[in-house]
C-alpha cells in the first residue's frame, strides 16, 4: 500500500504505511486493541523516526496541524494508555514521549534529560528501581529520571571552558 505524500506535512503518515510489513501491520494495532488511524500512524512513525523523545508540542509541529488539537492529544492519550507510548515527565515543564520499543510492558525502564539540549533519551538497559512499598499500597508506575549533559552538550561545556581558561 503506497500513498503520494503531497505536502511534507503528511510524510510521517506515508511513512508509517509505508512501514505496514515491519512492525506496524494490522496485528500490530489489534495487540494494542486499537484501529489503524492516519493520526495514529503519524505520531507512531514520527517517534520512529527520532532517537529522542518529543514533546507534544514538537509532534504537532512536526506532523502538521492537519488534525484538530482534540484528536491529537486523544491520540496521545489513546497511545499511552494502550501501551504504544509512553510519556515522559523530566520536570515541571518537561512532558516528552517516546515509542515503546519493547512489548513487555510491564518493564519499567530509566531516561536521561539532558539540562543543556533538554532532550530526552529512553534508557531500556536500565530498569526502574523497584522498592518495597508499604502493606495494602500498590505500585502503578516508577518515573525513574537521570539529569545530566549529553555528550554533544558536554562538548560544547568543555570547550566554552577552555577559551574562558577556567
Amino acid at each position: 500500500m503506497q500513498r503520494n505524500c503531497k505536502s511534507s506535512k503528511r510524510a510521517y503518515i506515508c511513512t508509517a504505511v509505508a512501514r505496514m510489513g515491519e512492525g506496524m501491520d494490522k496485528e500490530f494495532w489489534r495487540q494494542h486493541g486499537l484501529r489503524r488511524t492516519d493520526c495514529r500512524m503519524a505520531v507512531v512513525g514520527c517517534l520512529e523516526a527520532h532517537a529522542t523523545a518529543l514533546s507534544a508540542q514538537s509532534l504537532r509541529e512536526e506532523i502538521g496541524e492537519i488534525y484538530d488539537r482534540t484528536t491529537f492529544y486523544r491520540t496521545l492519550l489513546t497511545l499511552e494508555e494502550r501501551g504504544v507510548i509512553h510519556r515522559i515527565v523530566a520536570d515541571s515543564e518537561v512532558v516528552k514521549y517516546a515509542l515503546n520499543v519493547r512489548r513487555d510492558l510491564t518493564e519499567q525502564h530509566a531516561h536521561f534529560y539532558c539540562d543543556g539540549c533538554k532532550q530526552v533519551w529512553c534508557l531500556t538497559q536500565l530498569a526502574a528501581p523497584r522498592y518495597a512499598l508499604r502493606a495494602g499500597f500498590t505500585m502503578t508506575r516508577v518515573d525513574c529520571v537521570v539529569h545530566g549533559l549529553c555528550a554533544e552538550c558536554a562538548k560544547l561545556l568543555c570547550r566554552v571552558g577552555e577559551r574562558r581558561g577556567d
